[in-house]
């Protein structure tokens, strides 16, 4: 089995983008917008619910990587590699807290549509 999910969000003026790929053994998912897309941080959350986390140098989107494998393996107990890059130009405080506000829902109707095809 191979299925595809992708969610998409308005936020500060662009995209942000969520895509997951489905397997019978396991769930990679890419977090990507903003002015660039891009990876800048990859988790892995492996079978035992282990997360490990790889973020490039000068990237924050470690926190958002690493929080969306956990969540996504407590919801699967499926392995999770969840690579995120979302960049804006000269972002606020209040800009970043809208930023991760548009993830989180991305995220929460991912989840949701889950348990609708599970």
């Amino acid at each position: 089995m191979v299925r595809i999910i992708e969610k998409e969000a308005s936020c500060l003026g662009d995209k942000i983008y969520l895509k997951a790929v489905l397997t019978s053994e396991g769930i990679t998912v890419s977090l990507a917008g903003g002015h660039k897309a891009h990876i800048g941080a990859v988790a892995v959350c492996d079978p035992a619910g282990l997360v490990s986390l790889h973020a490039f140098p000068g990237h924050k989107e470690g926190v958002l990587a690493e929080s969306f494998a956990k969540k996504i393996f407590e919801n699967t107990r499926y392995p999770v590699v969840v690579s995120a890059g979302i960049h804006y130009d000269n972002i606020s405080p209040k800009g970043i807290e809208k930023v991760l506000a548009a993830c989180n829902s991305l995220l929460s109707k991912f989840l949701g549509e889950l348990d609708i095809i599970s």
